[in-house]
């Protein structure tokens, strides 16, 4: 699998030992520099950004989107012949409603036609093969800019800011990282640069679950970063036998999987303590995160293009229920 030269996969390659090492003398350096200038760039950018009206939106993402169509068709074979068949140019993109004419792609097109949808060869420096997850489907296979790391932190870490957070604060994280044994006898791994201590939610037995929240209170963490199934299973257990999140806790954060209605009522009854959701996808067409203050999400309108399509492709009235439809800013390689 082709992974780019990039400071976050040479740190994810540098085996656990060579990391505390690493760890320790890099300590002393603020993390925004650690994640790079397109991080610190872009961080800037949606300190401002997220306090804009609904104009500059629409003109930012009008020239964004103009800047990628443009892009996907003079240099992809595939958008080239797929536009030109329903009679579309770039020159054509006049407003942001222009793109209800150009047609959708769906996770079969892509299968189809990868090697026609490339702007770049993929042998080029700086870019990453990845997949999806498989969580809907078979997992998709794909090309990325990895710079693309920079630009997704910055909109993640701005939206957890909504709740405390900042670069460094101190998190534990159960997802889906398959890990190996510590010296404890624990699926459990530090990262001491993002300051991470990291459990499998591959094994959450009831002796894995104990250790972990053992480790919360020993470590005092700011933050909870889960899966909502893994915290769910984790919070149940908590209850059963007792167990309380220890008070440094702020926030529990989700993201990843759909939040069910009975999982959110049961975390919330059970411990006081804010959960907050953020949506995203490997593919990076759409971020959004939930409002501080109510349970519904904000959309970034400078990560990619929404729209809330009903069956006959047109956008729905508010509170009518449709399909979400993206179209990503940040892959530059295979535009979607």
């Amino acid at each position: 699998m082709k992974r780019a030269f990039s400071r976050k996969n040479l740190w994810e390659m540098t085996p656990s030992g060579l990391k505390g090492v690493f760890g320790r003398a890099l300590s002393a350096v603020p993390l925004p520099w650690l994640l790079g200038k397109q991080y610190r760039y872009w961080n800037r950018f949606l300190e401002d950004a997220q306090w804009w009206d609904s104009e500059q939106c629409r003109a930012y993402q009008f020239k964004r989107l103009k800047d990628i169509i443009t892009l996907a068709y003079e240099s992809t074979e595939f958008y080239r012949e797929s536009f030109n068949k329903v009679g579309f140019e770039p020159g054509d993109f006049k407003e942001l409603e222009n793109l209800s004419g150009l047609p959708m792609i769906d996770k079969a097109t892509i299968r189809e036609n990868l090697d026609r949808m490339l702007t770049v060869s993929p042998e080029e420096v700086g870019i990453d093969y990845v997949t999806t997850s498989g969580t809907t489907g078979n997992p998709l296979p794909f090309y990325m800019d990895s710079s693309r790391h920079g630009v997704e932190f910055a909109h993640l870490s701005l939206s957890w800011k909504r709740v405390g957070y900042r670069p460094g604060s101190l998190m534990v994280v159960v997802r889906g990282t398959p890990l190996r044994l510590d010296r404890t006898g624990t699926h459990h791994r530090y990262d001491p640069l993002l300051r991470h201590h990291i459990f499998s939610s591959f094994h959450l037995t009831a002796e894995e679950m104990y250790k972990c929240v053992a480790h919360m209170h020993a470590v005092r963490p700011e933050f909870l970063h889960a899966y909502p199934s893994s915290a769910y299973i984790l919070c149940r257990f908590m209850s059963v036998e007792g167990l309380e999140f220890p008070k440094s806790l702020k926030a529990i954060l989700f993201e990843s999987e759909t939040m069910y209605e009975y999982q959110k009522e049961f975390m919330q009854n059970h411990f006081p303590v804010k959960l907050f959701s953020s949506y995203g996808h490997t593919e990076k067409l759409i971020a959004a995160a939930q409002c501080e203050s109510l349970s519904f999400y904000h959309v970034w309108p400078t990560y990619g293009y929404c729209e809330i399509l009903a069956a006959d492709g047109k956008p729905v009235d508010v509170g009518c229920r449709g399909e979400m439809i993206g179209t990503g800013f940040i892959n530059r390689v295979v535009p979607f």
